[in-house]
């Protein structure tokens, strides 16, 4: 009997609440919440924050992560950590600049020396395929040229070089015969004047100033027409040597040149 009393009682209590306004159910829908101070973050949360500022990552954070961090002290670990941290990142920064530079002007020179190289090679190649296409002729068949000979082929050149020495040679023979006869033509003229003398019947011993005079002027005269023919011979010598010497110089520096 007593546990039925007990569930009625139990049973009667429930509804009597709900009806009740001033129940512990309808407080608790009825009354707003209580409201806490805010709690104080911790020192770990603040030296998070701070290191986040320090490293600028802090402002780009949500808004509702932002809080509102009050002035460090000097002393502070965090502000210590900040100073370091800063010297070391522009240090680093600065590091990478100037590595940067010195990167970028050595990159540049490497362009410059790759691109003169080039065109040195450039101008090798050209050369070496001129000096091979010259040699695929014959010597006799390359063309020279200068500004006092026209263009033809080295054959042609060293005919006319034979030409010029055998035309050289003929003028040394003829200038050797001429002083040749010049020379006989002088000894019989000295012969004839002394056997003028002697045919008169005086002797070399008696040839008198006069004929003396006259025979050092003839003497001086026969002397400078031998000296004359002496220098014209050396002259033509020495011409001759020098025609040899510039054509064969000339004739080189057209083979040198064309090579």
């Amino acid at each position: 009997m007593a546990p039925a009393a007990r569930n009625r009682t139990s049973t009667s209590y429930i509804k009597g609440e709900d009806e009740c306004p001033s129940t512990l159910r309808a407080r608790l829908r009825d009354d707003p919440p209580a409201k806490y101070s805010p709690v104080k973050p911790a020192p770990c949360q603040s030296l998070y924050q701070q290191l986040q500022a320090s490293l600028g990552n802090y402002g780009n954070a949500p808004e509702q992560q932002k809080r509102v961090v009050q002035e460090p002290e000097t002393n502070d670990p965090a502000t210590q950590l900040r100073g370091k941290l800063q010297s070391k990142t522009f240090g680093v920064i600065s590091n990478i600049y100037s590595a940067t530079e010195h990167l970028e002007k050595a990159h540049a020179e490497v362009q410059t020396e790759i691109k003169r190289f080039a065109d040195e090679s450039s101008k090798t190649l050209a050369q070496s395929r001129d000096l091979y296409a010259n040699i695929e002729y014959s010597l006799s068949k390359t063309l020279c040229d200068s500004e006092d000979h026209p263009r033809a082929s080295v054959e042609v050149h060293l005919n006319r070089l034979k030409q010029d020495i055998a035309a050289a040679r003929e003028q040394v023979v003829r200038l050797s015969t001429e002083w040749e006869e010049c020379c006989r033509t002088e000894e019989e003229a000295w012969n004839e004047f002394k056997r003028g003398f002697e045919g008169r019947g005086r002797g070399a011993n008696g040839v008198d100033e006069e004929v003396n005079v006259a025979i050092k002027e003839f003497k001086q005269e026969a002397r400078a027409i031998v000296e004359a023919n002496c220098q014209l011979l050396d002259e033509v010598d020495q011409d001759f040597k020098q025609k040899i010497q510039e054509e064969t110089q000339k004739i080189m520096a057209s083979l040198l040149a064309g090579i």
